[in-house]
């Protein structure tokens, strides 16, 4: 469940990104504020850390008990 988490999460984020970056082309979003959309769409990144830390921890404790 963690892994599809963190799928969905920089699936949003890979999206988020260049639909960002062609309103900056185009002139829908101006420079000064495309920071502000950019901080708060990287943010998100947090969530697939902690997704991935579960993920992570279940492999290694898999991992120790199968050695």
């Amino acid at each position: 469940m963690a892994s599809k988490i963190a799928a969905l999460t920089l699936g949003y984020i890979g999206i988020s990104y260049h639909v960002l970056l062609a309103a900056l082309l185009v002139g829908i979003v101006d420079l000064p504020a495309i920071s502000g959309y950019f901080e708060v769409t990287f943010n998100v990144m947090v969530i697939v850390f902690i997704a991935m830390g579960f993920d992570f921890k279940a492999a290694m404790a898999a991992a120790k008990h199968a050695a």
